[in-house]
């Protein structure tokens, strides 16, 4: 064989793996948060909006955008629709992150008063 021989097309089950076909989902601010983890609304708006939630999951490999039309809205994009759960799941995380890094750093103020 010669080494070209060895060199798969593009079209080749070879040539890595197929794309899978990605699908889109939709979700608001208020389809990611959760009641137990509001922590006495500590966040505002301004603290958890639909570019900290992109720019979150941009971070981790989920296809994200801005809903231009809904400011509060965003778009996400998976390969396997079964695993949105988890994606939206990841959100309400982030969100109660935020919402105790919040009371952390009052408390943090507090004990230094």
């Amino acid at each position: 064989m010669t080494p070209h021989e060895f060199d798969a097309p593009p079209s080749s089950p070879r040539c890595g793996l197929p794309a899978r076909a990605l699908h889109e989902f939709h979700a608001t601010i208020a389809d990611v948060t959760d009641e137990h983890h509001q922590n006495m609304g500590l966040v505002q708006p301004e603290d958890f909006n639909a570019d900290v939630v992109v720019r979150f999951l941009r971070e981790n490999g989920i296809e994200a955008q801005a809903d231009d039309a809904n400011t509060d809205g965003f778009h996400y994009k998976l390969a396997d629709p079964a695993r949105e759960k988890h994606a939206r799941f990841a959100c309400v995380c982030l969100r109660a992150s935020i919402s105790y890094a919040t009371e952390a750093a009052y408390w943090c103020i507090e004990a230094k008063r």
